[in-house]
């Protein structure tokens, strides 16, 4: 099928950083730094953020290290997943979205010095974080979910 394979791969990468790319113009064309925009009262608001740090703001305090690891990261993790002869349909979507996601956060890294936050679950108290960020979430638990799955099935084999 066409995305388990290397260009259905790229296509997903493009798709996910393309999608958190436009997200992120939105909130800064539409919003002003650190004030909040709601959407659905008590639950979720917009407000633009600058995050120099990690998730929840580890690291702010070293960008440049930051940045340095978080370039290795994305090229290793782009070089297992162009080394592996083939991979599964959890599997191509779950890297896709991870490096589509990182891709996009390196690229505010790279450019603005910092990531682009601006969902904020004011209903609680998460920290205020991105479209990137769920997009690694979700390709992290599709990459386990096959992962697990694999790993299953070999254990229920007779």
């Amino acid at each position: 099928m066409f995305l388990n394979g290397r260009l259905g791969l790229w296509v997903l990468i493009v798709i996910a950083g393309g999608c958190d790319r436009l997200s992120k113009y939105w909130a800064i064309s539409k919003l002003s730094l650190g004030k909040s925009l709601p959407c659905l009262p008590s639950l979720l608001q917009w407000t633009l953020t600058h995050n120099t740090g990690a998730a929840f703001s580890l690291g702010a305090d070293q960008p440049g290290l930051l940045l340095l690891v978080s370039g290795i990261l994305f090229l290793g993790i782009l070089c297992f997943v162009f080394s592996q002869k083939q991979l599964t349909m959890l599997e191509t979507f779950g890297y896709g979205l991870i490096l589509g996601g990182a891709a996009s956060n390196l690229w505010d890294r790279l450019f603005y010095g910092a990531v682009i936050d601006y969902i904020d679950i004011v209903a609680v108290g998460f920290p205020i974080f991105n479209l990137a960020d769920m997009l690694i979430f979700s390709g992290v638990v599709l990459v386990f979910s096959s992962f697990w799955r694999h790993r299953f099935q070999e254990h229920s084999s007779p």
